[in-house]
Parts: structure tokens; C-alpha cells; sequence
């Protein structure tokens, strides 16, 4: 694994950890008095990062790219 995935591995990870930590936070101070068990915004998170990440490499152009 190269380091610009091991920094991409780590920046999902971080987003994913923060957004449930935000679960976390909100079922703690009572807004949501019974959040789903599916984590579906940490999920909405990690997939809306992935696809900001794959546009991203997509716009580098092939020199700059693994060779």
C-alpha cells in the first residue's frame, strides 16, 4: 500500500470514528430518542469522502500518479 492510500485508509477511518462519535452525541443529549442501529449517516460519510477521494485522483494527472 502506497502512502497516498495509507493517508486515504486514515482519513476514512478518522471520518467514520467522528461520525459516530457524533451518533454517539446526539443519542447521549437526547435528540434522537431511539437512532437506528445502522449507522447509516457514518456510512453516508465514508461513501460521500470515497467518492470525493476517487474525483480527486481522477483529476491528478498519470505523471503524477503510482508508477
Amino acid at each position: 500500500m502506497n502512502p497516498h492510500w495509507q493517508d486515504q485508509l486514515l482519513a476514512l477511518v478518522t471520518r467514520y470514528g467522528e461520525a459516530c462519535a457524533q451518533v454517539a452525541a446526539e443519542r447521549e443529549s437526547g435528540r434522537r430518542e431511539h437512532p437506528p442501529a445502522d449507522r447509516s449517516g457514518a456510512w453516508r460519510a465514508i461513501l460521500s469522502h470515497l467518492s470525493a477521494a476517487q474525483e480527486r485522483a481522477a483529476a491528478v494527472p498519470a505523471s503524477h500518479g503510482e508508477s
